[in-house]
């Protein structure tokens, strides 16, 4: 067997350094590639400028309105709400005519009710739910400060960053019997659509934990894509999907497959923030 020389030794041992501790690259590139293609979707986000729309699987994201933050999906796919400075307001996608619904004191965050036909959104120390048609508002909750929602399909079990005293904390509400929960301290509440799991962003923002709604106790995680921090994870209407923004001087959209742990890059602007994915379909 010939020698091999000085630089490509030392190459070959720090291929089989990375094979060893790191596996094949290529075969978990391969897997997500796989995965993401038979995913029928699109992502709506904000960026400094407005409120954008990609589509799963292209690359020109449309630019849907100049203003805006935090915007969500509705259950139906055809409108999407958000915040603008301290108003609700919800779009209809097909012909981009927007509504406000109601005005907070301190505005943060909202998402659709499972029926579509309110809005449940962050005013500082109130959570509360407005009706799309007549506009009426009403408490849901209140006492702490909420800084993110999610709601499962059911309508009856709902999830929120809240901060207090030590600092960020996910808790979890049942709004038929009025019970909650602290789950962990942390950030980046969200809910499975059946309302069985829950997400918590770990301390240094590189494992997403998936908490069980009934024992509070973790059953997974999710990591950050290769040496990446992330923040933001939303669970998708899909029990398969959620998406998550990179933390740093470039701040994009990923998004993740909850069973295989793996993830895909669907923007590169580096300057996006609070994804929302709306999956149609999964092709088989």
């Amino acid at each position: 067997m010939p020698f091999l020389k000085p630089g490509t030794l030392i190459t070959a041992i720090i291929f089989l350094f990375m094979g060893i501790f790191f596996g094949p690259s290529y075969s978990h590139a391969a897997t997500e590639t796989a995965l993401v293609d038979k995913l029928i979707g699109k992502i709506v986000y904000q960026r400094p400028d407005g409120i954008y729309m990609i589509t799963v699987g292209e690359k020109s994201p449309q630019h849907l309105l100049n203003y805006g933050t935090n915007p969500r999906w509705s259950p139906n796919g055809k409108q999407i709400a958000f915040v603008h400075g301290n108003a609700i307001l919800i779009l209809t996608v097909k012909d981009g005519t927007v509504k406000q619904l109601a005005t907070a004191s301190k505005a943060k965050a909202l998402c659709f009710f499972p029926d579509g036909k309110s809005v449940i959104f962050t005013d500082d120390k109130l959570l509360r739910r407005v009706d799309i048609k007549s506009r009426k508002i009403k408490t849901l909750l209140q006492g702490e400060q909420f800084y993110e929602v999610d709601i499962a399909k059911d309508g009856k079990r709902l999830t929120a960053t809240v901060r207090g005293l030590t600092g960020f904390k996910v808790r979890i509400y049942d709004l038929q019997s009025n019970s909650n929960h602290t789950v962990s301290r942390g950030c980046s509440a969200s809910i499975s659509p059946d309302g069985s799991k829950v997400t918590v962003n770990g301390g240094k923002h590189r494992i997403l934990h998936i908490h069980q709604w009934d024992s509070l106790k973790k059953i997974g995680q999710i990591h950050a894509p290769t040496g990446k921090q992330f923040d933001n994870q939303l669970w998708s209407n899909s029990p398969q999907w959620l998406v998550s923004t990179t933390e740093g001087k470039r701040r994009d959209l990923f998004l993740h497959h909850i069973n295989s742990d793996s993830s895909f890059q669907i923007t590169t602007s580096g300057d996006c923030d609070r994804g929302d994915l709306y999956v149609s379909r999964m092709l088989p």
